[in-house]
């Protein structure tokens, strides 16, 4: 395989109705819209932060789909079960099988996290006050993959990490 810097990893995850309900989308749109440039900017490279395959999420829904510039999130049809289906592009393009692991774990523990506290306002509040560090923390990530985001803040010298 082979990437370049015009390539970015993309990562699918759905959950059933019964996980999430039509009106709590905004609230978790809106707070993974937070975490989004305060927790995973600080560890992708500035090309994947602002451009125009990979915009920053916003929790502007519409009737069919909500489409977030490249990222979106919409309702899909899956063997007659309609499932919500979000699609991450944020990290880089990358063959890098640790990276993806670490990755997709971090987002699928979020993830799951936002979903299941999506009607519990004061919860997903409490969240906007948290950047890499406290959630790396806070979901009890084991040490290798703590050391492996704190090694890519550094890497990408982030100014976008809040104290």
């Amino acid at each position: 395989g082979e990437v370049n810097l015009s390539c970015g990893t993309h990562i699918h995850l759905g959950y059933t109705p019964d996980k999430v309900f039509k009106d709590n989308i905004r609230a978790v749109l809106d707070t993974y819209a937070y975490i989004e440039r305060k927790v995973f900017d600080p560890i992708v490279p500035i090309s994947r932060r602002k451009n125009k395959y990979c915009r920053q999420t916003t929790s502007y829904l519409n009737e069919k789909y909500q489409k977030v510039s490249s990222r979106y999130c919409k309702f899909d049809s899956l063997n007659e079960c309609k499932c919500l289906h979000f699609e991450f592009r944020q990290l880089e393009g990358t063959l890098d099988g640790e990276l993806l692991l670490n990755w997709i774990t971090l987002h699928s523990t979020i993830m799951s996290d936002l979903i299941s506290h999506s009607n519990d306002d004061d919860y997903l509040e409490s969240l906007f006050y948290k950047n890499i560090f406290d959630l790396l923390f806070y979901y009890d990530f084991d040490s290798t993959m703590i050391s492996y985001f704190i090694d890519r803040v550094i890497k990408f010298k982030s100014k976008s990490i809040q104290y």
